[in-house]
């Protein structure tokens, strides 16, 4: 299902890989300071090392968030473009305008008992952020509906638009799952605009007892859309793939299937955050000291931002809300 041989794909234009890199660098340190800190996206504490499939799915919706379209004002100020991911990777957010501070916000839970526990930075219409999902079935679903096309307004009967579109950011365990073939299934009978991205950590087949893997092929052939499939390790690439299926889903040629994975080279690195700061640097697009400032710049930015939900009065870590106001004629 892959582009035919001998084809090749159109050029997209890329962003700086240096700001790729610097989301990726704030994002690491988000994730490593959540199970430090006894935050809540997580139902279970983690260690501070960053596992192999979350910098795989992370590193992919930087990409995505980061090839989208940014909000519009024929949208009331809203994007028409969608991203979805998992609750405890905040790449996609950060790449999408979310700032650490908020992130982390909606990491901790709700500031006061019993109130609503969405993250505060979910949703976010002018951020194309439908919210997070814990369940990738839900998400395909959503998005699935959200991004049907609809008659054009302006052109003939029976002529079509697409609105919205709309990504799906899931590791590729997904497609064992009911709910996603559902959502999926509708997707590619109404034609949506749909790119359900899948990060893959597996090399082999799966082990005994374990659930069976279906190949990308055979889905994609089976809902009669088109598969791709990149590496992590190779930003530029992942960047354009993603630039051309957003493009395509766009133009109406239904859902599309991407399958990102991370298969180590002759050095044996599966980091695409390592991968890609030696890369920038080997380019020559920053230097050593740039770059050591830029991840310097994501610690403090984490820094202050734990700093400001920590405050007593800021309802979040440890805190109890915003203080009463002082007596009057009280000391301040």
């Amino acid at each position: 299902m892959d582009g035919e041989a001998g084809s090749s794909p159109p050029a997209v234009p890329l962003p700086d890989l240096v700001r790729v890199l610097q989301q990726l660098f704030l994002s690491r340190a988000l994730t490593r300071a959540v199970p430090e800190h006894g935050l809540r996206a997580w139902p279970v504490p983690r260690s501070s090392a960053v596992p192999l499939a979350e910098g795989i799915l992370d590193a992919a919706a930087v990409c995505a968030a980061t090839m989208m379209r940014a909000p519009s004002r024929e949208h009331g100020g809203g994007s028409s473009e969608f991203l979805a991911t998992s609750p405890h990777l905040p790449g996609g957010a950060l790449a999408r305008g979310v700032t650490a501070q908020r992130w982390l916000a909606g990491a901790v839970g709700p500031p006061v008992p019993g109130s609503d526990p969405a993250p505060p930075w979910g949703p976010i219409p002018s951020l194309g952020l439908p919210g997070p999902f814990p369940f990738p079935g839900i998400a395909v679903q959503v998005l699935a509906g959200m991004t049907l096309p609809q008659q054009d307004p302006d052109g003939s009967p029976g002529t079509l638009h697409w609105p919205a579109v709309g990504v799906v950011v899931a590791h590729r365990s997904a497609l064992t799952s009911g709910a996603v073939h559902e959502g999926f299934n509708l997707a590619a009978v109404r034609r949506s605009a749909l790119v359900l991205v899948l990060g893959s950590t597996e090399d082999g087949p799966p082990g005994e007892g374990s659930p069976p893997r279906p190949e990308l092929d055979d889905v994609a052939e089976a809902y009669g859309v088109r598969a791709v499939r990149a590496s992590a390790l190779d930003i530029p690439i992942l960047l354009g793939e993603l630039g051309r299926g957003l493009a395509s889903v766009r133009r109406g040629e239904g859902p599309l299937l991407m399958e990102v994975d991370a298969r180590p080279g002759e050095d044996g690195i599966r980091d695409p955050l390592t991968v890609l700061r030696d890369r920038v640097i080997r380019a020559r697009e920053a230097d050593a000291a740039t770059v050591a400032e830029l991840e310097e710049d994501a610690r403090l930015e984490l820094d202050e931002a734990i700093r400001r939900i920590s405050n007593p009065t800021s309802g979040y870590i440890g805190g109890t809300g915003p203080a009463s106001p002082p007596p009057e004629g009280a000391s301040p």
